[in-house]
């Protein structure tokens, strides 16, 4: 769990220097870094989520990431629902050129993941092993 919380944090530090061009309208990036926020964490538990489930699961590394990128682009999108449903924004999905955030939310979030590879491949072959480990006893 502590790789997921590594993955969520570098992601917020990444979506922010990719919308750092909405600087050019201060009070919009200000808004968008306190969306990212309060409504990344709802991103940041799908994620822990399905990574938890996946853990119970034998699946090749590559698979495992691969499922955990589209868990990224399905928590994005949750989050992003989730701030009409909260009455946050109204009609979220005809905000035009504003959708941008969000896919640079998904964008940080597999930029994350890609640098994390490595730890998440190690987290999934220990459990690998010790599965298998078990099986022959």
């Amino acid at each position: 769990m502590n790789n997921t919380l590594v993955i969520f944090i570098r992601a917020v530090g990444i979506y922010l220097a990719l919308t750092l061009p909405a600087m050019a309208i201060p009070p919009m990036y200000l808004l968008s870094a306190l969306y990212a926020c309060l409504y990344g964490w709802i991103a940041w538990l799908l994620f822990t989520l399905v990574y938890i489930g996946l853990k119970q699961c034998t699946f090749s590394a590559r698979r495992v990431l691969y499922v955990l990128a589209f868990a990224i682009f399905l928590g994005v999108l949750l989050a992003f629902q989730l701030m009409e449903v909260f009455k946050t924004q109204s009609n979220i999905w005809q905000s035009g050129i504003f959708l941008l955030f969000p896919s640079a939310a998904v964008v940080a979030g597999w930029i994350s993941l890609y640098i994390s590879r490595e730890d998440v491949k190690l987290d999934f072959m220990v459990t690998d092993y010790t599965n298998e480990e078990k099986e022959n006893q």
